[in-house]
């Protein structure tokens, strides 16, 4: 099961917290990544001309 959804099924206060702060931690990592990517990308293109 997906943690966001299984967000929604839990009760207890701390363990949504904490899940919703790895999901915003896995986010911030994701993009970073895709960040990183698109600069390399625009060098590679760059460089080709």
């Amino acid at each position: 099961m997906s943690a966001f959804f299984k967000m929604n099924e839990l009760s207890d206060i701390e363990e949504i917290e904490k899940i919703r702060k790895d999901l915003l931690d896995y986010c911030e990592l994701d993009t970073f990544g895709m960040v990183k990517i698109v600069e390399e990308l625009k060098s590679l293109c760059r460089n080709a001309r």
